[in-house]
C-alpha cells in the first residue's frame, strides 16, 4: 500500500497539469535503474531502481527541462509533442551503433494526450558496454 501511494504521490501532479492543458501535450514517464557491483550481485539482483539521478530533456539540442529520479528511480514530465533526447550520467545505451553508445543519450517520442514510457539504464564506469573492445 505504501508503494501505491508513493506512486500515487509521483504522477498526481503530472495528472493534474496534463489536463489542464488537454490534448496539446503528452506526458513522458521513465524509471532509472541502476547496475550494482561487487559480490552482492550473486546473492540478490544487481539492477535496482537509481535515486536522485538528474535527467536532462533536450529537443533541437537545446535543454528543454530536467528532472530528478525520485527514490524509487522514477521521474516524469509534461511536454509537447515531439522528438526529444535524454541524458543521464552514466546512461548505457544498448546499441549495435558506436556513435550512439557513445552519445550517452537516447530519444524519445512524445505525442499529444499520450504516456511515453522509457527505462534509462545507468551503469558505473567500470561496468564495460556490451560489444565494447574488452582488450584496451
Amino acid at each position: 500500500m505504501r508503494r501505491l501511494t508513493v506512486l500515487l504521490a509521483l504522477l498526481f501532479p503530472l495528472v493534474v497539469v496534463g489536463t489542464g492543458a488537454g490534448a496539446t501535450q503528452g506526458t513522458l514517464t521513465g524509471q532509472v535503474i541502476a547496475r550494482g557491483t561487487g559480490l552482492g550481485c550473486l546473492r540478490e539482483s544487481c539492477w535496482k531502481p537509481a535515486p536522485k539521478v538528474p535527467v536532462t530533456i533536450l529537443r533541437d539540442s537545446r535543454v528543454v527541462t530536467r528532472a530528478l529520479s525520485g527514490p524509487d528511480g522514477r521521474f516524469g514530465v509534461v511536454l509537447a509533442p515531439g522528438v526529444y533526447t535524454l541524458r543521464a550520467p552514466g546512461l548505457w545505451v544498448l546499441s549495435p551503433d558506436p556513435v550512439a553508445r557513445a552519445s550517452g543519450s537516447m530519444q524519445a517520442t512524445v505525442r499529444a494526450g499520450r504516456t511515453t514510457r522509457l527505462a534509462l539504464v545507468i551503469a558505473p564506469r567500470t561496468t564495460p558496454v556490451p560489444g565494447e573492445n574488452m582488450l584496451r
